[in-house]
């Protein structure tokens, strides 16, 4: 990837670092994580720069994503999916940044899947409500593992916080489509 492309994706997810995760930056600081929907992975080498916040592990379904993710995170191990990860992970944060609208009707057993491999004691998510009809775009959407058009299977957030909710993470904080959520015994994990 050239010096333009890097440039020209890095602004494209700008925003996202302003909204997403600089507001966490003491929650993320000097924590190891696992990112699910990782893409390639340029914001979390930022985290790490900027916070010491390590992505051990990541998950993109796009093949081009995790080559380009490597280049970016070296020490990072990325997987095609959720079932391909090692199980018994232990991370100190799950990133869940606008995938689980991608997930389809399968959103709650690929999370099931999720917290059955991997303990952590936060969730950090990006989830908004869609409308049903709304047509899934952006880079790399199009060829996800669930092959959606639209985000009718979504779920809104607060069947999605009920959901985490009967799984033992409890609701820290709710903010402009950021949820944070912890491990109510994370002793136990």
């Amino acid at each position: 990837m050239n010096l333009g492309k890097i440039r020209k994706h890095y602004e494209n997810c700008q925003r996202h670092w302003n909204t997403t995760w600089l507001p966490s930056k003491e929650i993320i600081k000097n924590k190891k994580c696992l990112d699910v929907g990782i893409w390639k992975g340029i914001l979390n080498a930022k985290a790490m720069k900027e916070f010491n916040c390590i992505t051990t592990h990541g998950v993109e379904p796009d093949q081009e994503h995790r080559l380009d993710c490597k280049r970016f995170n070296p020490h990072t191990e990325v997987y095609e999916s959720i079932n391909d990860l090692p199980s018994d992970l232990h991370v100190d944060i799950i990133f869940l940044h606008a995938v689980i609208c991608l997930m389809g009707n399968s959103w709650e057993s690929e999370l099931d899947e999720l917290f059955r491999k991997v303990k952590a004691n936060t969730l950090h998510i990006r989830h908004k409500d869609h409308d049903g009809d709304e047509i899934v775009t952006g880079e790399g959407r199009d060829n996800n593992n669930y092959n959606i058009t639209n985000y009718k299977q979504s779920p809104s957030p607060k069947k999605l916080i009920d959901f985490l909710q009967e799984r033992k993470y409890k609701l820290l904080s709710q903010h402009n489509g950021i949820l944070i959520l912890e491990y109510e015994k994370y002793t136990d994990r």
